[in-house]
């Protein structure tokens, strides 16, 4: 896979986090035994537990949106820097829907592996959305 089809399935694959229904564009753009690792030694592993994951934070945030700042490619691993935003119209954590707007700016690193995404690390500011609706 060259550079610019690997930028486009990260791309494929933020865009696949805002779909109704995760599952299937998820099975398709991960490998079976996909990790992410996110702040605080969190880390996510499967295609399931990752759908879950995208399904618990849109419903905290039913319109978070998208966009790419910046994406550079080398080798198998692709970085983006991408600024979500939305609203706040679900429980986050302990937090009852606001209605407040909110904004977070997410550096990804995503590892391909034969057509998927086989490993992410993120690096974002993981209070950053609680001071926002608290």
């Amino acid at each position: 896979m060259n550079t610019a089809e690997a930028k486009s399935l990260v791309r494929s694959l933020i865009d696949a986090f805002r779909s109704r229904e995760p599952a299937g564009r998820l099975a398709e753009l991960l490998t079976p035994d996909y990790v992410q690792h996110a702040p605080g030694g969190e880390v996510t592993k499967g295609v399931t537990a990752m759908v879950a994951d995208v399904v618990e934070m849109f419903s905290a945030f039913a319109d978070f949106t998208p966009t790419i700042e910046l994406q550079v490619a080398e080798g198998d691993l692709v970085a983006t820097r991408v600024r979500w935003r939305g609203t706040h119209t679900g429980d986050f954590g302990p937090v009852g829907a606001t209605g407040r707007s909110v904004g977070v700016t997410v550096t990804r690193i995503d590892r391909i592996d034969r057509g998927r995404v086989a490993e992410s690390w993120l690096e974002y500011d993981p209070n950053s959305l609680v001071r926002q609706i608290s």
